[in-house]
């Protein structure tokens, strides 16, 4: 028999029903896909679908740099109480703060900034201080990004290993910042979610 290369699909039914009726279809072509592509997958030592594995572009990573920058200095610059102060947040606050510290010595009017810590600024410097870590790794591609952006090779995390089965036994690799872009197929999303307010709450000072 044969079949025209493409098909409309019609779904009747309420919201619901529709939206449900669309993920089983995709699950049903992403089962597919991953059966005709077996030997491919099997160079990872988890399971994982064929639709996952895209590299996140360099520009993705400069995107975010501002953010590691901040961190690095937000390290640098702890409070003394041993605060937990290792998010994010905490460090974009940090970074803002003492930029607006600064201008108020300087004696310049304060002005709204974006958290943007300037190239070639000690922080910039001090990135290849910081263990990052990708658990979802697809051809390490992210390492070779976030080195030439100037982290350390031996410090940024990203192996051939499967993230859940490392969180269940409790041998997640120590890290400074988790930065991933993960798989968009099942509940990879939610899952990563969970892990990470479930380390937020266990160890409020981490960074994520």
């Amino acid at each position: 028999a044969t079949f025209p290369k493409e098909r409309l699909l019609t779904l009747t039914g309420s919201a619901t029903q529709t939206e449900r009726a669309v993920q089983l279809f995709i699950e049903l072509i992403t089962k597919r896909e991953s059966s005709r592509h077996r030997g491919f997958l099997s160079q990872w030592t988890f399971e994982t679908n064929y639709n996952d594995h895209f590299e996140t572009p360099r520009v993705a990573y400069e995107d975010v740099l501002p953010l590691l920058r901040c961190i690095v200095r937000q390290r640098r610059t702890r409070p003394s109480e041993g605060t937990a102060t290792n998010s994010p947040e905490a460090a974009m606050d940090a970074a803002l703060a003492g930029k607006r510290k600064r201008k108020r010595k300087e004696g310049v009017p304060p002005r709204e900034v974006t958290g943007t810590v300037p190239e070639g600024s000690e922080s910039e410097a001090g990135l290849e201080s910081l263990y990052v870590y990708d658990p979802y790794f697809c051809q390490g591609g992210m390492v070779d990004a976030l080195v030439e952006l100037g982290c350390a090779r031996e410090r940024v995390i990203n192996l051939n290993r499967d993230f859940y089965q490392d969180v269940a036994d409790g041998s997640v690799p120590s890290h400074d910042v988790l930065l991933t872009n993960p798989p968009y197929s099942a509940d990879h999303k939610q899952k990563l979610l969970d892990y990470l307010l479930g380390e937020h709450q266990h160890r409020p000072g981490k960074g994520m």
